[in-house]
């Protein structure tokens, strides 16, 4: 059985240490202790390639509340192969290091990040480092209307200057903190 196959049949993530901070975050963000988890694959078949991706649904009477965890593929074999931990270590750096740097300069530079800062990036509700129980919890886009891009379809332009001009805002933002403030980089 493949990783996505697991995702399609489970009750419950692949480790008890994903279950506790799955708790924990949903009870930071869930104001109610009675609620139901529905489990469910976050993406297709072969969409991923280092990463299994779960999408956790939380319903309460309160709040609905959808979490994507993206976790390592537990065969070591897949692990070395696509080389995970380096992977996941740079991902987590970059929510938990760089994004904040990112999101602080422009604050203090008065740029209003909803209307025109560098913020085209899902909420990382928690990342974990922990050898071999890396993960990443994060806001489900989903919700927001957003649905993975058929990677067998062609681009549109649409879709290419989209990505363009979020790139474009994260590499101004690398480069004014690189010219400003040297000492963060």
């Amino acid at each position: 059985m493949s990783d996505n196959d697991e995702a399609d049949k489970i009750t419950q993530l692949p480790h008890e240490i994903y279950d506790l901070a799955l708790a924990e975050i949903i009870q930071n963000n869930v104001n109610d202790d009675d609620y139901e988890i529905v489990y469910s694959a976050g993406s297709g078949k072969g969409d991923n390639y280092i990463g299994i991706v779960f999408r956790v649904e939380v319903k309460s009477k309160n709040k609905n509340f959808s979490i994507i965890v993206k976790l390592p593929p537990q065969e070591l074999a897949r692990r070395e192969q696509f080389f995970v931990r380096p992977c996941f270590l740079r991902e987590s750096q970059f929510y938990d290091d760089v994004l904040p740097m990112y999101k602080k300069f422009q604050e203090d530079k008065g740029i209003d990040l909803q209307k025109d800062g560098f913020n085209q990036i899902p909420l990382c509700y928690k990342s974990m480092t922990e050898d071999p129980y890396e993960a990443l919890f994060f806001e489900d886009l989903k919700a927001a209307g957003y649905e993975m891009y058929d990677r067998f379809e062609n681009l549109t332009k649409e879709h290419v200057l989209l990505t363009m001009k979020a790139l474009a805002k994260m590499h101004a933002v690398c480069y004014a903190i690189k010219d400003q403030q040297p000492e963060l980089i």
